[in-house]
């Protein structure tokens, strides 16, 4: 029988969730024609700061859950440098969790992982968690009629603050990225995140010879809130109704104390109450649909097309591949191509009911994503409607 869990993961230092550059150093055209004295001063300093993305991907949230279901039922064990799982043990692990690493095409199994929600905040001392609020959340559009832009007739939009009356200004500068609880509260990112910056020494090509050269990380604390997300689960006997551990999430020795609990409802339930808070908190005097998680939308479907303004924010997406050597047979690990993503928050407003149901269509097609708690949206119903 499916069953929906909770999972509650409080840092226990600061942490660091890499980002895309991370994965890549690329070459600064701008200072390639200069002398080399010149260009080396630039490539010793190219990597000098990283910097942490503020949530981890989906992704990582997948395998610390997969690998976490593996250690409670006794499959994962401990080498002298790894953890793995027998060989003759594989077939039952698979039953547990899959076989298939996450991509964003192909097959993909979980075994008895259904879905994952989207990455929530969740109050500590409150005990709730806290969504994203839509970027429009503080201005209203009016649609005036029509402007040419490039030559082609498009929608001329103003934006009206909901705050000031009778002020109008560029949306641009005034996203909206809070999160707010379902009763109301507001959780505004820069008070929940702190950031602190750790001196490092620097490895690999920014190294010459014996010469020590360092780096600054810029890394994250959370005040107050820890993250959260809910998956289901199809067998409830594989896993505790409660169950704590610590495990690593992210790079450079990040740490959080996970939770998981048993909750009584379904993913259903839940998604109905969050799409009702929407319609109840957010809803302007047109249809939106909102992005409830970052998501991937296939590059040859025009989903802006379909609207007559829309409010976005795009991130990039790389995973981990585990390749084999055809040669020596041999497994490697090679990044993966880039998919680009729109970030949680972002607003769409549809020309109509079929430009609304086209939209739909372009974020439900891709099952990898929604599996995972990409690709999740709520459709806001104006008054008008």
């Amino acid at each position: 029988m499916s069953r929906l869990y909770r999972v509650i993961l409080t840092p226990i230092d600061s942490f660091y969730f890499g980002g895309e550059e991370s994965f890549t150093s690329p070459k600064l055209k701008a200072v390639q024609s200069t002398k080399p004295v010149a260009q080396n001063y630039f490539k010793k300093r190219q990597g000098y700061f990283a910097k942490s993305e503020i949530f981890p991907q989906q992704t990582q949230l997948l395998g610390m859950l997969r690998k976490e279901l593996l250690k409670l039922n006794g499959y994962l064990k401990h080498r002298k440098r790894f953890e793995a799982v027998d060989d003759d043990d594989k077939p039952k692990a698979a039953n547990i969790v899959g076989d298939t690493a996450w991509s964003a095409h192909g097959s993909l199994t979980l075994g008895m992982i259904e879905q994952l929600s989207p990455l929530y905040l969740w109050h500590n001392r409150r005990k709730k968690h806290y969504l994203p609020v839509p970027v429009d959340e503080r201005f209203e559009p009016e649609f005036q009629g029509s402007a040419y832009i490039n030559g082609c007739p498009k929608a001329a939009v103003r934006f009206k603050s909901r705050c000031e009356a009778d002020r109008y200004f560029g949306a641009k500068d005034s996203l909206c990225n809070d999160f707010c609880s379902p009763d109301g509260e507001r959780a505004k990112l820069d008070e929940i995140f702190v950031p602190t910056v750790q001196t490092h020494t620097q490895t690999g090509e920014y190294k010459e010879g014996d010469e020590e050269k360092y780096f600054k990380v810029k890394r994250y604390r959370l005040k107050e809130y820890s993250f959260c997300f809910y998956f289901s689960f199809s067998n409830e006997s594989y896993l505790k109704d409660e169950y704590t551990a610590t495990v690593a999430l992210g790079g450079e020795r990040s740490y959080f104390q996970m939770h998981i609990e048993k909750i009584s409802k379904s993913m259903t339930e839940l998604e109905q109450e969050i799409d009702a808070f929407y319609q109840k908190r957010f809803a302007l005097s047109r249809d939106k649909i909102v992005l409830l998680s970052d998501a991937y939308i296939d590059p040859d479907n025009d989903i802006f097309a379909h609207t007559v303004a829309s409010m976005a924010n795009k991130r990039v997406l790389r995973t981990i591949e585990s390749k084999k050597d055809p040669d020596n047979k041999k497994h490697y690990f090679k990044k993966s191509e880039k998919s680009v993503l729109l970030t949680r928050g972002s607003v769409f407003y549809p020309k109509d009911d079929s430009a609304t149901q086209a939209i739909v269509n372009a974020i439900e097609k891709q099952n990898n994503f929604k599996t995972i708690g990409y690709n999740r949206y709520t459709i806001i119903k104006g008054a008008a409607s």
